[in-house]
C-alpha cells in the first residue's frame, strides 16, 4: 500500500469510525506447501486438499498414514502398525516428499518402494496436514514426483504475562487388535518463553479380520461378509475363508 492509499484509508477510518470495526469473516484455508508461500487454497492452480484439526480428532489415530485413508486420489499401503506408505499419482517411497514442518524426512537415498517412514511421525502430534497431489517437482525436486505430504506438529501456546500452562490428554482402544494408544501434552508460556512437551504410548497385538468368505475367480474377487454358507457362487468360484 503506497502513502496515498495510506492516507486516504486512514481519512475514511476517521470520517466512519464504524469502518474499522466492520464484521470479521472466515476465510478459505490457507496452505504452504503447492507455492512454498502462504495463499488460499482456492488460488493454486493444483490438486491440493487439507486435512483441517477436526477431521484428525475424527479418524483413527493409529499411525500417521491412517489420516490419509479418507482423502482423494491417495492410497496408503500398510501392512503393519508399525508402517504405512502413502502411494500419490501411483507413485510411492522417495518419488513422494514428505515433510515435517517444511524438512524433508525422506530424500532420494530412502527405499524406492513402500516403506515405514511416515509412521515413525506421532499422530497425536500432528495440528494438520497439507496434501499436494502431483506437479511436485518444480518446487521439490525429483523426489516430488507424486506429490508432497506437508505434516504440521502441534505448536506452542502464546506466551503473555501470566504464567500458565495447558494439559492435553489422548486415548484410544481399538478392539480389532486390542490395541491401546495414550498420549499426554503440556503447553504452556510466560512472557517472551513458551514450551510444549509430551510423550506417546502405543502397544498392539495382532489383526483379527472380520468373519466371511474371499469369493475367487480367474480374474476378479469380491468379498462376501458374515455368511457362513454362500448361495448363487459364480461358475468357476473358489472360497477362501
Amino acid at each position: 500500500m503506497n502513502r496515498g492509499l495510506l492516507i486516504a484509508f486512514l481519512a475514511l477510518c476517521t470520517a466512519y469510525p464504524g469502518l474499522a470495526d466492520a464484521d470479521s469473516y472466515n476465510l478459505e484455508d490457507i496452505t504452504v506447501t503447492g507455492t512454498r508461500l502462504e495463499r488460499y487454497s482456492f488460488e493454486i492452480p493444483g490438486a491440493i486438499s487439507v486435512i483441517t484439526q477436526e477431521e484428525i480428532r475424527r479418524r483413527s489415530l493409529g499411525t500417521a498414514t491412517d489420516l490419509l485413508n479418507e482423502e482423494p486420489g491417495i492410497q496408503v499401503q500398510k501392512t503393519t502398525s508399525g508402517h504405512g506408505s502413502p502411494i500419490i499419482r501411483g507413485l510411492t517411497g522417495y518419488q513422494t516428499l514428505i515433510l515435517v514442518d517444511g524438512v524433508r524426512l525422506n530424500n532420494s537415498t530412502f527405499r524406492s518402494g513402500p516403506n515405514q517412514y511416515m509412521a515413525t511421525i506421532d499422530s497425536g502430534q500432528i495440528e494438520r496436514m497439507e496434501v499436494m497431489r502431483g506437479y511436485g517437482s518444480t518446487l521439490y525436486g525429483s523426489s516430488a514426483m507424486g506429490g508432497v505430504i506437508n505434516v504440521i506438529t502441534r505448536s506452542s501456546i502464546n506466551a503473555s504475562n501470566a504464567l500458565s500452562f495447558h494439559p492435553r490428554i489422548i486415548s484410544k482402544y481399538s478392539s480389532a487388535d486390542n490395541g491401546k494408544y495414550a498420549r499426554l501434552e503440556l503447553s504452556g508460556g510466560y512472557k517472551n518463553f513458551s514450551l510444549i512437551a509430551g510423550g506417546s504410548y502405543k502397544d498392539v497385538d495382532d489383526l483379527n479380520p472380520g468373519k466371511g468368505y474371499d469369493i475367487q475367480l480367474p480374474n476378479k474377487k469380491f468379498i462376501i461378509i458374515s455368511q457362513e454358507d454362500p448361495e448363487n457362487l459364480p461358475e468357476g468360484a473358489w472360497l477362501v475363508d
